[in-house]
């Protein structure tokens, strides 16, 4: 789409054409004469140091306009680039966290298999079972974190 302003200022350069039609009819002696007439005048105002700074001056709101846009393109980009890389931060932390709870549910088995066997008190695996269940809730945290940048992503690639 053209921008008004811009079309106004080139639209001062062509010329202005006026058109005044007229219907004549005379009936002088009996005979009905008519006819049109048409009347044409044309004008062109020029003002070169008004047109040039009205061009100067769309010039400027054009590059103004550009310059907004690839602002919002560059911060677009940084935002798709921050998704993908908190997708594959939260993704790499999920298979951390993974491995370290199944270390954690190793633990858990065998504290509770020394407290059968009397050697360990059941405080020492009710804390084994409490740092379990920590890194199951932050490996539950990273997968939804993933999976809300996943659909970030997803939102800005459109």
């Amino acid at each position: 789409m053209r921008d008004p302003a811009a079309t106004e200022v080139v639209a001062r350069f062509l010329p202005t054409l006026a058109l005044a039609p007229s219907y004549a009819a005379d009936s002088r002696d009996g005979d009905v004469e008519d006819g049109f007439d048409l009347a044409l005048s044309a004008a062109i105002l020029v003002n070169p140091a008004a047109d040039a700074a009205a061009l100067d001056a769309s010039d400027a709101d054009i590059a103004a306009a550009l310059a907004v846009l690839y602002s919002r393109q560059d911060a677009l980009l940084v935002d798709v680039a921050r998704a993908l890389y908190d997708i594959v931060r939260a993704e790499r932390s999920s298979r951390v966290l993974e491995a370290s709870l199944r270390v954690q549910n190793e633990r858990v088995a065998d504290a509770r298999g020394r407290v059968e066997a009397g050697v360990l008190r059941p405080i020492d695996a009710s804390l084994s079972e409490s740092r379990a269940a920590d890194t199951a809730s932050e490996l539950e945290r990273a997968r939804n974190f993933a999976a809300n940048a996943r659909t970030l992503l997803a939102y800005l690639t459109g």
